[in-house]
C-alpha cells in the first residue's frame, strides 16, 4: 500500500537539537577544571588559538594542544563547524516531516538513508506519535515536492508522513557554553554543594 500523502501545516517548532547520530561512550570521560575552561574558550569562539587559549588558561600551548586531542578523541569534542545562514543559500524554506514506519526494527536504516538526500539537515529517531522527524531545507514549494515525492517517498518502509512547515526557529545563543557553565566543579555535587569526603573508618 503506497504511502498516506499529507498537506504541509504550519506550526510552531521547538529548539533544534544537536544529536549527531553517534552512541554514547560507556560512561562519560573525566573533566576538570581545566578541560571545562578549554572547552568553553573553543565554544565561544572555535577559532581561537592554542596559545590564546593557553595564556588564558595558564599553561603552555603543548599541554593545551595534548588536552584538545584527549577531548577530540574521547568524542567531547565532535567537530569545528561554521554557523551558517541558509536563507541567504537560497535554503530558506524549513519544514519537519513526521515518519511513520512499517516496521519499527528497520528505523535507524530508514533514518541513515534518508541522510543521504542533499536538503535533509537533519533526522531523528523518536517515541511518539511518528518514528521519525525529518528537517530538510528547500527553496521553495516546488523544490520541496519534487524532494518529497521523487526522493523521500521513494524509500521503501514509510507508512505514512505527516508535514509542518517550520514559521520561526528560536535557540539558544550558545546551548554548549550554558551547559559548560552548569555542570559543577571539582568537590561540587550535582546540586551545587560540595561532597563529604569519604570515611575511611566506614564499614
Amino acid at each position: 500500500m503506497p504511502p498516506e500523502k499529507d498537506e504541509a501545516k504550519p506550526t510552531a517548532e521547538r529548539p533544534p537539537r544537536r544529536h549527531t547520530g553517534t552512541r554514547p561512550a560507556a560512561g562519560p570521560p573525566s573533566l576538570d577544571q581545566t578541560d571545562l575552561q578549554i572547552l568553553t574558550y573553543l565554544a565561544t569562539d572555535a577559532r581561537m588559538s592554542q596559545r590564546a587559549i593557553a595564556r588564558a588558561v595558564g599553561m603552555s600551548a603543548p599541554a593545551i594542544a595534548d588536552r584538545i586531542a584527549r577531548l577530540e578523541s574521547t568524542g567531547v569534542i565532535q567537530g569545528y563547524r561554521a554557523k551558517i545562514d541558509y536563507a541567504l543559500l537560497d535554503r530558506g524554506l524549513t519544514l519537519v516531516v513526521g515518519i511513520t514506519s512499517e516496521r519499527s526494527a528497520d528505523q535507524r536504516e530508514l533514518a541513515q538513508a534518508i541522510l543521504g538526500i542533499p536538503e535533509v539537515e537533519q533526522v531523528d529517531v523518536t517515541t511518539g506519535a511518528s518514528d521519525l522527524q525529518v528537517r530538510l531545507r528547500v527553496r521553495d514549494q516546488a523544490h520541496f515536492n519534487e524532494v518529497y515525492f521523487e526522493q523521500l517517498l521513494a524509500f521503501e518502509g514509510i507508512r505514512h508522513t505527516d508535514t509542518a512547515l517550520v514559521l520561526y526557529s528560536y535557540e539558544p545563543e550558545n546551548f554548549a557554553e550554558q551547559v559548560l557553565a552548569s555542570l559543577p566543579g571539582p568537590g561540587e555535587s550535582s546540586t551545587g554543594t560540595e561532597d563529604e569526603p569519604n570515611d575511611v573508618n566506614s564499614p
